[in-house]
């Protein structure tokens, strides 16, 4: 919608009624023959608290996210309570949208990382599902590399740039190996059988799995 800052009282009230209208659309979708085990719905408590429970009423597979919205770190949306606001809606996933480049921040990677292994070691600890959606934002000099097209970052550097490969002392490339944490291999095992990967002409797959690599390490250390 365009809104810059916080949303008004009139838009947070647009937005809901806008939700609810593709709600409306997917419920007619579902009249009209589309196969209810492969649909699904993804709605935030914050303007869809009563498309979340109608979801759920009816038995559609309901997702919601946990994180903040429209900030570039990942936090949680209510904070030390996150854990009581997914169990009051009980969806059948726990999303979270996380920007990560290996090449970024440090400090900010090390400080998300250990947020979504906060995350994952409960969602895993009460039998629940994790559904991971990483972003790989470019940095100011990886934009430089390529004159700021961001066509070409996304088609060219970063799958070269998160592939996960190293140098060893002989200057052959050899796979970044290392022993993951516990909490970030549920992490990974969850989002890999919750995501449906791009094709692989996309070449997403590399940084997805690098990024991961590197979320891992960030643990390890932090």
């Amino acid at each position: 919608m365009g809104i810059a800052g916080e949303p008004t009282s009139e838009e947070r009230e647009r937005i809901s009624e806008l939700k609810a209208l593709i709600y409306d659309g997917f419920e007619r979708a579902i009249a009209d023959g589309a196969p209810r085990q492969s649909c699904g719905v993804l709605v935030d408590e914050e303007f869809g608290a009563g498309i979340a429970g109608s979801a759920r009423a009816e038995g559609v597979s309901l997702a919601m996210p946990v994180e903040r919205s429209g900030q570039d770190e990942f936090d949680f949306e209510f904070g030390e309570e996150f854990a009581e606001h997914i169990a009051a809606f009980d969806p059948d996933f726990a999303k979270v949208l996380v920007r990560y480049n290996p090449a970024g921040d440090a400090e900010l990677n090390r400080r998300q990382a250990k947020r979504l292994a906060r995350l994952s070691e409960w969602l895993h600890a009460h039998n629940r599902k994790f559904l991971f959606e990483l972003l790989v934002p470019a940095t100011v000099t990886q934009l430089d590399q390529v004159a700021g097209d961001q066509h070409v970052y996304d088609r060219d550097v970063r799958p070269r740039s998160s592939c996960g490969r190293s140098r060893n002392s002989n200057g052959r490339a050899s796979s970044r190996k290392s022993r993951r944490s516990s909490a970030w291999k549920r992490v990974r095992t969850a989002s890999a059988s919750s995501i449906r990967r791009k094709p692989a002409s996309e070449r997403t797959c590399g940084a997805w799995c690098s990024a991961a690599g590197r979320i891992s390490a960030a643990l390890r250390t932090g």
